[in-house]
């Protein structure tokens, strides 16, 4: 994973000098790790000149496959430590200046004192920033305003009020005011804070006709306190700031008042990053003792469009597949497989799913999979495991298994055999593959995500290990040993 992340820092720093020094590696080391991956995609990833470093067509188009791949495998580090009980996992935070100088300190250090081998990473930013942090996958979750998180795959969590205050010079005439008007601040010199996406004091203008005499937009609180402190406006800053500035200003409340909403965000789709028994869980409630507690999803991940190396024997996509249970009320979607001819899983009971193609991530796989076995469009759906297929008969295979929950359309014929809408106590009565039997099992529990393998010998299921520990298998299942 070091020419993954050689790479996204090159992109970051724009240099192979700053990247280099920020790694800790040697300038040559930096190189000879690209030169690795350009190789081994058959690309160059970046063009030199005299104006520094830029990615090169196919380095732009490579770019988001190589990030999905750094930040998954950064996430199976991470899963295997939960796994194994180890209480070192890094969580990685985008936050905000207020709220990474006054706030989140105080929390880390409660939450060091019950996990002290957890770290942390955070990285700051304005809320424009924070979201694309989160969405692809450079942190783990967001400390943001929720009114400025735009994309509907991002859950946010709204956590606490913070007041927004008027802040003026010692001097100013509305000093002798309690509270401020809107207006009367609108028509002052009138520093802005630049938070990206979403401005607070610039809606609340907004939302009351008020137009104001902006004269200077900076992306620094204390800078503004300096600038008002020396005559040069007005502003509007968070209280949560202003508690602990040493700036010789006027605070006054605000007429009618302000306040903005400090929440969380983070994908739908990620997993704990705690041991298992204590995941993360983040409520109003808890967030202000830090306490771990229930579930995260899984995080979406794409399928890379060449052929990868990691650190093995290459995998092409066709060892790839998706498989979904798309859930009506108690019933659930199955396909007989009875049309198909030479169908290696004649007669057997299956969700819907199929091989991905060249270029496909598994969410895209599922899509193009559910639309053209059943005419459905996929509206909800979940990865809930990825299942790793083993067998003395059948190459090797992995599966990123599925539910789904909502859709749009109407059901068609399926050209590989029969779609019937079963009710869940009674698939257990078909005939199924003997894997398939207990991850459909799993999937009716409350585990949030799990992996699972499975060994096969001939027909017969052998061995099976959930999240790498070793799987008692069903009594009715006979265990074949290994040859």
């Amino acid at each position: 994973m070091k020419r993954y992340r050689a790479v996204m820092k090159i992109v970051e720093t724009g240099g192979f000098t700053r990247a280099s020094e920020e790694l800790g590696y040697t300038q040559s080391a930096v190189s000879q790790m690209v030169q690795s991956l350009e190789e081994e995609l058959g690309t160059v990833l970046f063009i030199r000149s005299k104006k520094g470093v830029v990615l090169t067509p196919d380095g732009a188009e490579l770019l988001p496959y190589i990030k999905n791949i750094y930040h998954a495998y950064r996430e199976l580090t991470e899963k295997r430590k939960e796994m194994e009980g180890i209480q070192n996992a890094t969580i990685r935070i985008g936050t905000f200046a207020s709220v990474s100088c006054h706030w989140l300190p105080g929390l880390i250090k409660t939450f060091k004192e019950k996990y002290p081998l957890v770290s942390f990473e955070l990285y700051q930013g304005d809320y424009t920033a924070i979201e694309q942090l989160v969405k692809d996958g450079s942190v783990d979750f967001g400390l943001i305003n929720p009114q400025a998180v735009g994309d509907p795959e991002l859950k946010t969590i709204p956590l606490k009020k913070d007041p927004m205050l008027a802040v003026l010079p010692l001097s100013h005439p509305l000093a002798e005011h309690k509270k401020i008007l809107l207006e009367e601040l609108a028509s002052e010199p009138f520093i802005l804070l630049e938070e990206g996406s979403l401005s607070e004091p610039m809606e609340s203008f907004r939302e009351h006709g008020i137009k104001p005499n902006i004269q200077y937009i900076v992306h620094d609180d204390y800078t503004i306190m300096a600038m008002i402190e020396k005559g040069l406006g007005v502003g509007i800053l968070s209280e949560l700031i202003l508690n602990r500035a040493d700036y010789k200003n006027l605070v006054r409340e605000t007429e009618p008042p302000l306040a903005r909403t400090i929440g969380v965000v983070l994908r739908i789709r990620r997993y704990s990053l705690l041991p298992a028994g204590n995941s993360w869980s983040i409520s109003q409630k808890n967030m202000e003792n830090w306490e771990p507690a229930s579930k995260r999803g899984m995080e979406k991940k794409n399928s890379f469009r060449k052929k990868l190396n990691y650190g093995g024997e290459k995998m092409g996509h066709k060892n790839l597949t998706t498989l979904c249970y798309i859930q009506q009320e108690e019933s659930y979607l199955m396909l007989h497989r009875i049309k198909k001819k030479d169908d290696m899983n004649q007669d057997k009971w299956l969700g819907v799913g199929g091989h991905l193609e060249e270029g496909e991530s598994p969410e895209e796989c599922l899509l193009r999979e559910v639309k053209e076995e059943t005419g459905l469009s996929l509206t909800s759906y979940l990865l809930r495991a990825i299942i790793t297929f083993v067998s003395d008969t059948y190459p090797d295979e992995y599966m990123f298994l599925y539910t789904a929950d909502g859709y749009e359309g109407t059901l068609t014929e399926c050209a590989e055999g029969e779609l019937k809408w079963i009710p869940r106590d009674e698939i257990g009565g078909l005939s199924l593959w003997e894997g398939d039997r207990i991850f459909f099992e799993l999937l009716l529990t409350d585990i949030p995500f799990f992996s699972l393998k499975l060994v096969y010998t001939g027909d017969h299921l052998s061995d099976a290990l959930l999240n790498g520990k070793p799987l008692a298998l069903p009594p009715a299942i006979t265990k074949v040993p290994s040859s």
